[in-house]
């Protein structure tokens, strides 16, 4: 009597993990938007913000996060610095710009809901 192993030999489907479109990583870091939103509303100081997210010539993603000028200093850059390092490992870029200019770029006029 001979004993064959009979198996499956196509492909299977998985869980889903998460919405591949919103997914980046940066530094070899997998994010997804809503953790930086939580770590920017963790500080009070910051009420309004932009996450810019775009690929670079290598194809790989780099984060800039868009800040009210009246928040620039030092003593702000290293504590929003240390909070990133500390909540999900990376740095992104900070760049700080006028809060009118801020205004307009997340809330736009022929759109209902704020781009962050």
């Amino acid at each position: 009597m001979i004993c064959v192993n009979v198996g499956r030999y196509t492909t299977r489907l998985g869980p889903v993990m998460g919405r591949k479109q919103q997914m980046i990583k940066f530094k070899g870091t997998t994010l997804f938007p809503q953790i930086i939103f939580n770590v920017l509303n963790m500080m009070p100081q910051i009420e309004l913000f932009q996450v810019e997210v775009k690929r670079n010539e290598f194809n790989n993603d780099s984060i800039t996060i868009l800040l009210s000028k009246e928040l620039h200093s030092d003593a702000f850059e290293h504590e929003i610095s240390s909070l990133f390092k500390s909540k999900i490992r990376v740095t992104p870029a900070f760049r700080y710009i006028d809060t009118e200019e801020l205004q307009q770029k997340v809330f736009k006029t022929d759109k209902r809901k704020s781009e962050k």
